[in-house]
């Protein structure tokens, strides 16, 4: 995922509120631009902060969110030129 990829950004916080009802973090989809391109354990953790939780209190739910957003990463990434 771009980081200008506004659109892919905003599905993928829209699936975390459906998926994990984290949707505080919806409110505001720019303020994630900068943590996509930090990876997906400081985008999870920014996602846990603007939801007042802390990860290490949930890891498992942590894990799981995690496992979702690098799938959602890997699968956006641009394809490299030979």
């Amino acid at each position: 995922m771009t980081v200008h990829d506004h659109r892919q950004l905003g599905w993928l916080l829209a699936e975390i509120c459906t998926t994990y009802g984290f949707c505080a973090a919806n409110r505001d989809p720019r303020h994630f631009d900068k943590y996509v391109s930090l990876g997906a354990d400081a985008f999870v953790s920014e996602v846990f902060e603007v939801e007042g939780m802390d990860p290490q209190s949930h890891r498992q739910l942590y894990t799981q969110l995690r496992e979702l957003v690098a799938q959602r990463f890997a699968r956006s990434a641009p394809t490299p030129s030979p």
